[in-house]
């Protein structure tokens, strides 16, 4: 996971820089354009981006303390909410700049990625720290801790030959 962990770092960062170009969008460009009601519709989908984009990236910065199994699930489960719910939020906010109210039926889609951060939460908090905390424990099975007992060993012998 750890190659998969890096992507999805990045993306999760690539999330949260979306979400602030989008907030000073928001602020200076549709300010004027939207009423105070599709203002706040277009804040609540920025700070929900932002704040799942944060714990994308903390999540996968930090799967060695987490179990694989559920965060292979709640990483994309998070990224799909992100999409559906603040998606059809800013989508909702565009048309209603252009159309008014014609498309107000497009917010119907979003608590289904409202449901995904709830599934997304529970999941982390049930079974997201079942796993051991591979990075403290004291395997030496792994190769790099094989590696450096050998190479301790070695340069241990070395003294010892050279002391001889």
């Amino acid at each position: 996971m750890e190659i998969k962990s890096k992507n999805y770092a990045k993306i999760g960062f690539f999330i949260c820089a979306i979400s602030v170009m989008f907030g000073a969008m928001g602020k200076h460009l549709i300010e004027d354009v939207v009423s105070s009601y599709y203002l706040d519709v277009f804040e609540t989908a920025v700070r929900y981006q932002f704040i799942h984009g944060l714990a994308i990236s903390f999540l996968a910065l930090n799967y060695r303390k987490l179990n694989d199994k559920y965060l292979q699930y709640i990483l994309p489960l998070f990224i799909f909410s992100i999409l559906v719910f603040s998606g059809t939020l800013y989508v909702l906010v565009l048309f209603s700049a252009f159309f008014g109210d014609e498309f107000k039926w497009l917010g119907a889609f979003t608590p289904l990625g409202g449901a995904g951060f709830i599934l997304g939460w529970i999941m982390l908090g049930i079974k997201g720290f079942d796993s051991t905390d591979n990075s403290t424990s004291n395997d030496n099975s792994s190769p790099k801790r094989r590696h450096k007992r050998h190479r301790s060993s070695g340069s241990h012998r070395t003294l010892e030959n050279s002391n001889s």
